[in-house]
């Protein structure tokens, strides 16, 4: 499970792909490695579950990262 995170998919510097998306991910990574098949929407309840482990480990919160800075 990926959170949602603001900010562009891409960083343009570099030209990698940061996972950023606005909405969560869920994957299969035994089946798709590679991470193309959102699965988010085909299983809200386990999605729901991760959720909530997540935020019993990190914390619930609606705080928005800055930018990285590189030194």
């Amino acid at each position: 499970m990926i959170p949602p995170y603001n900010g562009p998919a891409i960083a343009p510097d570099v030209n990698i792909e940061l996972g950023n998306d606005p909405d969560y991910q869920l994957y299969f990574l035994d089946e798709d490695l590679g991470e193309q098949q959102n699965l988010s929407e085909m299983h809200p309840d386990k999605l729901r579950e991760m959720i909530i482990t997540y935020e019993k480990i990190r914390g619930v919160t609606d705080s928005v990262n800055g930018e990285l800075e590189l030194k």
